[in-house]
């Protein structure tokens, strides 16, 4: 499992006041291969969240790492006209005919003389693209208590927080023993995988449908039970860390 994910949680003090305490966290997330009886099961997450438990504190306000402020978003629009002429072929003129009829020679001459005119026209068309500038938090405070692990490229596979303070910690009266569990948890819709027959397992039975929905339960059901003794409920623990504090 430690090749999968890591979790390690510890409460600190401020040097100079041995009252206020910190959670801080060492959190990794990466895809991991995962032998099991029917072949090897490659498995990857999206989506991950951490859960804080605790026990004697409760979390100090203004104090979560990750915590959101929502701003304006910066929107740039570019404009770009382009301009095309039209040529209208439309003709304006007259013609004047004249002739002369002779009696010796029954010849005649025609005399024409013909004036065109070109009208010409321009159109212009406007072309806006439109950019927005957001800002990706990989962790996210989302309340209760709860912190939502993401990636830009849609698959965890980082170092999301290398002891960083998660969040500090206010005594509650009467909570002399200070406890902080944290729980790395995942729904199966977040998880990736995909399974790899040994050899003398028929090839055909994995090449159905339900080729990734097999693989996704076995590796779900396989992770949860080495992380949590409760039943399995489509939510998987990857990892549980705790710490404890005692004045």
């Amino acid at each position: 499992m430690s090749d999968l994910v890591e979790l390690k949680t510890r409460i600190t003090h401020d040097e100079d006041d041995n009252v206020a305490s910190h959670v801080e966290i060492e959190l990794r997330i990466h895809p991991h291969e995962i032998e099991d009886a029917l072949g090897t099961i490659l498995v990857c997450f999206t989506q991950a969240t951490l859960a804080l438990e605790i026990n004697g504190v409760e979390v100090a306000p203004n104090s979560k790492f990750g915590q959101p402020v929502a701003s304006p978003t910066k929107r740039e629009v570019t404009r770009e006209t382009t301009t095309a002429a039209a040529k209208d072929t439309s003709t304006e003129g007259k013609a004047t005919v004249g002739g002369k009829l002779s009696v010796m020679d029954q010849s005649a001459s025609l005399e024409a003389s013909a004036g065109a005119s070109q009208k010409r026209s321009a159109s212009q068309s406007v072309k806006e693209t439109e950019t927005v500038s957001t800002t990706h938090i990989p962790v996210r405070a989302v309340g209760s208590d709860k912190w939502t692990i993401t990636s830009e490229n849609g698959v965890l596979d980082a170092v999301y927080l290398d002891y960083d303070r998660l969040c500090s910690l206010s005594p509650v009266w009467g909570g002399n023993r200070q406890t902080v569990t944290t729980y790395l948890l995942v729904k199966q819709k977040h998880m990736r995988a995909a399974l790899e027959p040994r050899d003398g397992v028929v090839n055909a039975i994995f090449q159905t449908v339900n080729q990734m929905r097999i693989a996704n339960i076995l590796a779900a059901k396989s992770i949860h039970s080495e992380a949590s003794s409760s039943p399995y409920s489509g939510v998987i623990c990857l990892a549980k860390s705790e710490a404890t504090d005692e004045e």
